[in-house]
This record gives C-alpha cells, structure tokens and sequence, in this order.
C-alpha cells in the first residue's frame, strides 16, 4: 500500500539512478501545487518503414519523411523510439534535448501555407504506417476495468486499511457485532462504490465507443482513395466530409467548403455553428505565412466528437486534413480529465486532514496513558497492547470520511431534482463560499430571442430616420437591407423548410421577409465559385420593413453569398463576400459592434453624430448593430475568393447603417440580483454589448441604484507620439425609456459597516482593460475591485477578468449560456451553464433552468453542504473523544465498556446519527455573510475543544461523584441490588466475597457502578451533541424539517431513559449494567440536564453569534489579515484622491 501510494519509495528501494537515456524506468513529477509522483517504464517500437529507406518503392523516397511529423517535433534518428506513456499521453525520446517530448499533433509547428501545399493530396503508404506506430489507433480507448482490478484499488485506500486493522483488533478482543457490522457495512460501501465506478467507466465507454470505429473515406498520395476505418487515421491524413450526418472520429482543418455542425457537446449551446475552409494565405498573394495555431484558427477546425449538419461543398467534395486523434483531441482531452481528474484542493479536506493528525496526537496520548496505567496495575503484556491499540480505534473513528461526504451527496441529489446538473460535486461546498459572482448578459440577464426595434439608414454623413416609425424607413436600393438579408451564417436543417443559427441573425433575416435558398447540388455540377446560398426578396413582400418596386427590381433574383467569415468573438464582426444575380457585381457586407464597424469605413461615409445617434439608442437599453458594404468593381475576382485574406476585404468599406434591437430584460432577474445583493454578494455584469447598454441593463435590473454613482473608465493604448493614458468621468443620469423591467433597489444590511465613500460602480471596455492591463498593472486590481459592468470583452478577456478577481482572494461564480463563456466557466471556481443539455463538459453545473435563479439555488445549497460537512465532522470529533474519555476513565479502574454498551454507542447512536443529521434541507433565505469554511479557525475550535471539556466535565463529575455515595463499594458489584424496594430507593444489600475478596462475578471489570453510570452519561451526550451541531438557520432549514433524523433522536432518547429510569433485569444483563439506586439515577437525569442546557447555550450564544465573532475579528484582527479584496477596499476608502474622476488623464505611462 505504501508503494502504491508512494511510487517514489518503490523506486528508491528497487531501482538505481542512472542517466535519462539509459533508463528502464521513469519517475515523473507534476508541476503543479500538488507535486504528485508517478512511475512509468520505457518500451521501445520500432518504425516499420525507415524514414530514410523506402524499401517498398524507390521512386516515392524522397515523399516518404519530406513532411515527416516526427521531424517537425522532434531531432529523429533511427527506425527505434524510445517512449513512454503516462495517463494515455506519449511522450517520446528526443536524444538531441535528451528529454522525453510530448507527442503532439499536427497542429505544432506548421504553417497555413503547408497545410495547403503539402497535406493537401495526403499521405503516402509508408509515411502513414509509420504514423501509425507512433501515435497509435484513432480511439478514445476507456477500458473499463474488471470488478478485481477496481476491488485492488479500492482496498489499497488508507481508509479501508485502518478499518482491516480496527476489524481484527475488535475480533480478537472478541468484540464479534460490531465487527461484523463493521464488516458488512464495508462490504456494502465497496460493493456500490465498485458498482458506481464501473457503470461510470460504462457510460464513458459507451459514449465515446459511437465514433471510436466509424467508416471514412482517406486520400492517398500517388494512388486511389481508399475506405477505411477510422481507428486508421493519423495526422496529416486527408479525409472526405461525407454528406450524411456524422459524428467525428477526429479533430480536422477544413481545407475546402463549408460545414455546419452542432459543438453542443463542448460548448453546451446547440446553436449550429458554420466553418469555413482555411485560407491558402501564400496563394491569397500575403507572403506572411503564420504558424497555424487552433486558438486562432477555431472558425476552420471541425472538432471530434461534433455532430455534422450539413456539408456545402465549393467543389466535388469537401475535404479536411487530420491534425489531432485520439487522446489528443479537444474531446479526448475531455475524457483524460474525467479519467485521470485533478486532484480536489478544497482547503475543508486539507483542514480535515490537520484535525485527523490531532486525533491521531490525542490518540498516542492516550496509547502511552493505557500502557502506563496497566503496567501500574499488573495487567498481563497482551491485554495491555490491546486495550492501547483500542485507543487509536475509538479517537481515528472509521466513519469519519463516509460522514463528512454524506452532505455533498443530499444536496446533490436536491440539485438534481431542481434541474441542476455536477459534474464536480466537490465545487458543491464552493458554492457556500462564493462572495461574487459574474453575469454573462445576452441570453442570462436578458431574453434569448430579440425583437427588432427598428433601423437607421446613413447617407451623404447623415442619419435619416424617423423618430415616429424606425421599422418603415427603408429606401429604394437601400445596401442595409442587402446587408440584413445576406450577413448572417444562417443555414437550413435537414427538412429545408426551418432556419437555424444564431438568434440575433434570425431576428435580423425574418424582418427582411426574404428567403432562403441552399443551391448546393448545383454548384457541385460546377467548377467555378458559385453561390452555395441563395437569399431573395419573396414575390409579395409584406415585411416589417416597408420595401419599394425599385428595390426589389434590383434584388430580383437575388444575392449570392460566395464567402462567410464567420463571426468572431475577438474581432466583434462578421463579414461576407456575395454578388447581386441580376447586376453580376462583387460585394462585401459587414455587420458587428457599431464602433467597430466605423473603424473599416471612410471617413467620408461615417455620420458626424453617429456617436450621438448611437448613445441616444445604447443609454436606452438597445442593442444596436452598425452595418457597412464594399463594392469591389475589379478589385477581386471570383476565382480570388476562396483564398482572399479577411484584412482586404474588410477595409475602405461604406458605413451604410444602423440596426436597433430589443433585447427584453427577464423578469427573475431584477429579483436574483435583489436577493443577491441584500446577501451582500457582488454582482458584475461581463458582456460583449455596448458600455452604454450594459449599463442601463445594469440600471434596470438593480446591479447599480438609481442615487449610487457610475464612473466610466477609458484608456488609450500608446502611440509613437503619445503615452497610453486613463481617463475618469462620471456617467450622468440616463434620460429618455428604458428597458421593460421593474428594478428594485437593495437596502444594505446592517451587519454591513458604514461606508466613509458613496458607493461607486466603475464601468470599463474591453480595450480599455487590455490597455490597463499591458501599461497600468498597477490599476488593474483598482479597477477590478469596483468594476460592474465590463462591456465589449472578448472570450479570453472574460477569462482574464475572473483570473484577476480570483487574484484579489474572491471566490467567483460564473453565470453564462453560451460558447463564449466557455473559458471563463471553467477558470471561475464554480461554473454555472444555462443549457438544455443535462450536462456539459463546458462548466461544472449545468442548469435546465434558462434563468439565473439556478444562482441562488447553488449557493443557498453550497452553503447548507458547507454547514452540514462541518457539522457532521464536529460531531464525529465530538463522538469519538466522548467516547475516548470514557474509556480512559474506566481505564483509570482497569474497567472497560462492554461489547453491546460499545455496539449501542457506536452503531445504533452513531450511524444512525450520522446518516440521518445530513439531511437538513437549505435554507430559503439567503443571509448576509457566509458559512465558515475554515476547520482549524478559532469559532470552530473553540466550539469543539468547548465540547470536549464540558462532555469531560461531566463525565468526571459523574465519575468522582458516585464514588463518594454512601452505598459506593469498589468491591461490590451491585447486581442484585434492587431485590426489594428498600434497596431499590436507598442502599444495596452487599454482596459476599471469598477469602481473597474477589467478587464471585468475574464480569467485575465491566459491571460496576463507574460503568453505569459513565455510560448513561456518555450516551446521552452523543444525542445532545448530535442535536446542538444540527440546529438550522440561518444556512439550513430549521431541525423540525428534518422529520427522519427528529424521529432518530426521538427513538434514542426515549429507549435511553427507558434503559437508565426503568430498569429490567433482561436489558441491564444484556449490556452488563449494575443496579443503582434509582435516586442516583434521577442524579445522572439532571446532569444530562445540565449538559444539555450548557451545550445549547454555549452553541447558540458563543458559536453561533455572528455579531459577536465580526466585532471580535474587528477587534483584534489587524488590516493584514484581511482578505485581499477587503484590504485594498480599505486602502481606497482612506485614499481622498481615489477615484482621480477630477483629473482627465489620471495616470500615463512611458513608452520604452
């Protein structure tokens, strides 16, 4: 076990070092905080063809390592590779580094240009099979593991270990029930877990074996295409997209057509998404040929594991170049990370393991105590070992980590039944912690679908439009609706009657009332770039947007659109390149973000008050879309399109208009951010709408007051003539509608301390927070600290953002519902998906609820996990010490509980306990201040070691209390002490004894009045502990909700008083009670009394008093312990300069 645990030790002792090159075996370390060692042995393969020799064919010898993948990663010699293989990653031997190198695939050191020039036509024989060897079979191999590898595994655990030593301690002490119950228990406990284990291997299997060996067509070089399957495939290999529906085997770069698939298992959003081919940048006449990485190169990489729509082909058909398989593609990468998950660092288990140690101290303590005393007394050396080793038994209790766990399990199960999906129940307790929390806007704060408000047509550098009817001001050959109908990446489904795609692009097409046409049978009959799609004014048109004769004359047989570039995220646009069918002319409409749009376009076609025009819609609450087009006349020829770079498309373009939209707040919203802010848990909105939206959206909804201020911070990146700068501005009151909504304004609680400042709201864009972040990292936390609405954030700004937040010590949640939160889902310490799916690999939790009231659900949930997993181990501490002081005091008088007094404590009081105090529901409110989720902090502590001594108080009380009674005899056990009433209300009649003075009842060390009367004590205090550590609020619904756990107590209490208050010969036989008179009975009912009244107070007015522990923290704690956020609030607070909203350009920075 030790081995196992600790590879490191098994090398050291059966291995010796030696040099990298030489070994047999490798010790390899992971960098992360967890510094885990794994073993791994070197195995040889050998190439089946040399890369150097061809000995099939000899013309072919300079193809077969012309492009070899091994050469690309590696300096190669030899047909022999040295490798290793470490959680289903290859590592090979690169004797230049003389280092082990992750094999990678093909997506590592290539250029765009190579992929076109030299994978194009595919691999040759020889090259393949070498590939072949290397990178093994194109599976997602989950094996799952017969029922003894995962017994083996399961019995290895330092748990089950420690309950085998517990087991046959007690069976040789001839403590026969509780061991078997133990033993039963433990089988049961492995049996499910092994059951769960492998049904979860299954499912894993199952879902990923559908595409592990699907039939795909592969282009060979220099012969046939050939079917093969796709276990086969390597990278570099080219393959033919079919036109059925098809799930992928690997992760592929389009190289031609178009493909519309369905990522919703990597991204959770169903929405389709198109890809389009990779652009040959050498033959698009661009001489700078970049590296092909995936980041940047998403929009042309079909993924493995996503389903294919539809297929659009330029030519006969549509092919892509292979670049990753198996294990190293996006979905296999998935797979490895529930295979070989990180390990948990949540600092309640690392806390746990600190207390265990302590217990285990407690534990030697009291194994040096036994020894001493029965030596003292003469006990022979084998019962002395026994009853020390009994000790680590009774402090280390077996149960401890099935009792800690069992909170996390009831509230995932609650989850589940509210439509809450985990993936991660661990994060389960994190969302008890979480203090802030960030909004994703479109589709999480707002409705999915938008309605189109209206449009704003620009000419000659001005705006024309109607205040009183937006939606009728269209003119005659007008590009914006052009623009409208043809820039989107809409496609039809299988029946070719429904649209599907991005909301907003629906939104925008469906008030057009034109159509859609796929002609993709007819320009695969044809060479050149025809239209794949086809969109064209209907015969009667009867649109939203009113359309003239003149107009529809000029679209008559509509526009095709030749050439998509799809929507990007990081660039806020998207563009196409279509040609008018009736004029025979090229031309490219843009649409995005408006200030974004303007940068393309000529001054000369750019409104003087689009910046007016536009914040009068924003402040509002509208989304607005700018739109522009080029015409080329000449400039590009149809024959360019497929390989024209985006930059010269999109440039000296026309701004042509403006799109307003209306994206309706949802109606929970404003009441979530309420709930959530009378709980004092921040809220920050992370969007990629524009600032002035953002913030009315921020206004409505209730995230900033009506009388609380808002100041816009904008930085300009530096120039070769300027230094990049930072200004501050206040953002006034917002005049005119608003959003529909009704906001509600959040009183502060009063725990929360008065503020010296107002409170102040920093709104920010996503360029201004990378200029801040590149020349002012010193502002950064600054801007973060009081930031609430980050608009215009790309994708990996997001993340940034929760990074710099998790850096300030908040524990932060993140709401979103699309894919371009996918990133910032899984950095944040609790990621939320709203998606229909029943779980996505795109975050941790995943709610069927398409609002944001799955928020507060997680964190009312996560914090009575929190206060239950403390709970539940405070109380197995408690027990096991009760019990732990018991022993030693009847070690003290060389006596010991008996086997059924030990088996009534342990299981019926304990398990029992244990099992049924977890299910306190949540609590329906949420308060304003968080669980404790430090085990070693001073409340919990101080509640514990409390405990500890008034449960040792007692227990010596009624120890030295019933020695001194008139009727006590050490000599005498009182087992018929109760023969007649006289004896029963006062003294016991003595016993004899023989002329040694030994009792004739040589059950002496277990019946006597010390036994007793310790053991109705103990018993008592383990349901008055179990009852003080389950009280409810204010994070759990109060103990009466929990009817099976009252009903446990309830049970236990009564056949408790019914053993200690009304005695029965059978029942004080059974557990080796003595008879005792009944007035000291009544005596043990009032100390437990006692206990119990203390205990309740001690709990409720000095554990549990939250005002008390704040002012004591306030008190004591100096400004250097605080939480980073917290310190820095207060350095700002005390600052009078900050915020510098007087100074206009605050901060600079110097160019070097």
């Amino acid at each position: 076990m030790a081995f196992y645990w600790r590879p490191e030790w098994h090398m050291k002792c059966f291995c010796y070092p030696c040099d990298l090159q030489d070994a047999e075996y490798v010790l390899m370390k992971t960098t992360d905080e967890f510094q885990e060692w794994h073993k791994q042995k070197v195995k040889f393969m050998y190439l089946k063809y040399s890369p150097q020799t061809d000995r099939r064919d000899k013309e072919t010898l300079e193809d077969v390592d012309e492009f070899s993948l091994l050469r690309k990663n590696i300096s190669f010699t030899g047909i022999q590779i040295r490798y290793l293989q470490h959680q289903s990653i290859r590592y090979i031997w690169d004797p230049n580094k003389r280092s082990f190198i992750v094999l990678r695939g093909l997506e590592q050191n290539v250029s765009c240009s190579d992929l076109h020039k030299n994978y194009l036509d595919g691999l040759v024989y020889q090259e393949s099979q070498n590939r072949k060897l290397i990178y093994g079979p194109n599976v997602i191999a989950v094996q799952v593991p017969p029922y003894w590898k995962l017994l083996g595994k399961e019995i290895l655990n330092p748990f089950y270990a420690f309950q085998a030593f517990s087991v046959i301690l007690w069976f040789v002490e001839a403590y026969y029930p509780y061991a078997v119950a133990i033993v039963v228990m433990s089988i049961c406990s492995i049996a499910l877990s092994l059951y769960t284990a492998r049904k979860q291997y299954t499912m894993l299997h199952d879902m990923v074996q559908s595409h592990n060996s699907i039939r795909v067509t592969v282009l060979r070089k220099g012969s046939a295409s050939e079917i093969v399957s796709s276990s086969e495939l390597v990278p570099g290999d080219v393959i033919i997209i079919p036109q059925q529906e098809m799930i992928l085997p690997c992760d592929v770069v389009l190289m031609n057509g178009a493909v519309v698939v369905n990522e919703s298992m990597l991204t959770g959003e169903s929405v389709p998404v198109t890809k389009t081919p990779l652009p040959d940048i050498c033959e698009a006449g661009n001489y700078n040929d970049p590296i092909f990485r995936l980041e940047d190169y998403k929009r042309h990489v079909l993924f493995c594991g996503t389903l294919i729509i539809q297929v659009r082909p330029y030519e006969h058909y549509v092919k892509a170049v292979v670049i990753r398989t198996g294990f190293l593609t996006t979905k296999g990468q998935l797979v490895r990370s529930i295979l070989f998950p990180k390990p948990v660092d949540f600092k309640l288990f690392r806390d746990a393991k600190r207390f265990v140690v302590c217990l285990v101290l407690a534990a030697v303590l009291g194994f040096v105590y036994t020894i001493i005393i029965s030596s003292i007394r003469g006990e022979p050396i084998p019962e002395i070992l026994l009853k020390a080793f009994d000790v680590i038994t009774i402090v280390v209790p077996p149960a401890l980590p099935a009792a800690v766990t069992v909170g996390v399990v009831y509230a995932q199960r609650r989850l589940k039944r509210r439509g809450i999906y985990c993936i991660s129940p661990h994060r389960i307790n994190l969302c008890g912690q979480l203090n802030l929390v960030c909004f994703d806007k479109t589709g999480t704060l707002t409705e999915n679908g938008m309605d189109l408000f209206g449009v704003v047509r620009a000419k000659n550098k001005n705006f024309i439009y109607s205040n009183e009817d937006l939606k009728m001001h269209v003119f005659n050959e007008d590009e914006v609706l052009a623009a409208m109908a043809t820039c989107h990446s809409l496609t039809l489904a299988s029946s070719q009657t429904t649209l599907q795609g991005d909301p907003l692009d629906l939104t925008i097409f469906r008030a057009t009332n034109w159509v859609l046409e796929e002609m993709v049978s007819q320009a695969r009959r044809l060479k050149r770039a025809n239209p794949l799609i086809i969109v064209k004014p209907t015969l009667n048109s009867n649109s939203n947007i009113a359309t003239t004769s003149g107009m529809v004359c000029r679209f008559r047989s509509g526009i095709g659109i030749l050439r998509q570039f799809p929507f990007s995220s990081a660039l806020q646009r998207m563009t196409v390149i279509a040609k008018n069918l009736d004029e025979q002319s090229l031309v490219a409409y843009c649409k995005g973000a408006p200030e974004t749009i303007v940068k393309l376009c000529t001054k000369e076609s750019v409104p003087d008050d689009f910046l007016e025009v536009m914040e009068s819609f924003t402040q509002r609450g509208y989304r607005v879309i700018g739109l522009a087009f080029r015409e080329f006349k000449g400039s590009l020829k149809e024959s360019d399109i497929k390989n024209v770079n985006r930059e010269f498309v999109e440039q000296n373009m026309t701004f042509t208009g403006l799109v307003i939209l209306e994206n309706k707040l949802k109606k929970i919203t404003s009441v979530v951010f309420s709930e959530l802010l009378k709980a004092e848990i921040r809220v920050v909105m992370i969007t990629g709408d524009s600032t002035l939206t953002a913030i009315q959206v921020a206004k409505v909804s209730g995230m900033i007051g009506v009388k609380e201020r808002i100041i816009r911070v904008k930085a300009k990146s530096p120039t070769a003539t300027s230094k990049a700068t930072v200004s501050w501005r206040n953002v006034k009151k917002i005049q005119g509608g608003e959003l529909r909504g009704s906001p509600q304004r959040v009183t502060l609680s009063e725990d929360q301390p008065m503020q010296s400042k107002p409170r102040i709201h920093f709104v920010i864009d996503g360029p201004s927070f990378s200029v801040i972040e590149d020349n002012f990292p010193e502002l950064l936390p600054k801007v973060t600290l009081y930031g609430t609405v980050f608009a215009r954030m790309s994708p990996d700004m997001k993340t940034k953002l929760i990074k710099c937040l998790q850096s300030l010590d908040y524990v932060v949640g993140m709401c979103g519902d699309g894919a371009n939160d996918c990133g910032a889902l899984k950095t944040a310490h609790v990621g939320i998906s709203l998606s229909q799916l029943e779980a996505s690999v795109a975050s941790p939790f995943t709610s069927k609820l398409p609002t944001i009231e799955c928020v507060p659900i997680l964190i009312k949930e996560g914090r009575a996990a929190l206060v239950t997993s403390f709970c539940a181990f405070k109380y197995m501490a408690l027990y096991s010490m009760i019990q732990y002081v018991s022993v030693l005091i009847l070690y003290y008088i060389s006596s010991n509980l008996g086997n059924w007094e030990f088996l009534y404590e342990d299981l019926f009081i304990t398990s029992a306990i244990a099992i049924t105090m977890s299910r306190n529901k949540a609590y329906e409110h949420l308060v304003p201040y968080r669980p404790n989720a430090n085990l070693v902090s001073p409340q919990l502590l101080l509640s514990v070691l409390m405990h500890i001594a008034l449960c040792s108080t007692f227990q010596m009380m009624g120890f030295l209390l019933v020695q001194i009674q008139p009727w006590y005899n050490p000599w005498d056990q009182g087992a018929r002490a109760c023969a007649s009433n006289d004896t029963f209300y006062g003294m016991p009649s003595p016993q004899r004894r023989n002329s040694s003075g030994i009792l004739f009842n040589m059950q002496w060390k277990i019946s006597n009045y010390v036994n007793t009367t310790v053991f109705f004590v103990s018993v008592f205090q383990y349901i008055t502990i179990a009852f003080v550590f389950s009280m409810g609020k204010p994070f759990r619904k109060p103990i009466s909700t929990n009817y099976l756990f009252l009903a446990v107590l309830v049970i236990l209490y009564l056949f408790t008083l019914l053993l200690m208050l009304f005695p029965s010969s059978s029942l004080d036989t059974f557990f080796e009670f003595v008879c005792i008179p009944y007035i000291w009975r009544i005596y043990i009912l009032l100390m437990v009394v006692g206990h119990f009244a203390l205990s309740v107070f001690l709990e409720e007015v000095l554990t549990n008093n939250h005002r008390l522990w704040n002012w004591l923290s306030r008190m004591n704690c100096p400004s250097a312990y605080l939480v980073k956020h917290k310190k820095l609030h207060q350095e700002l607070q005390d600052d009078p300069s900050w915020p510098p909203v007087t100074m206009p350009t605050s901060h600079k920075a110097t160019v070097q």
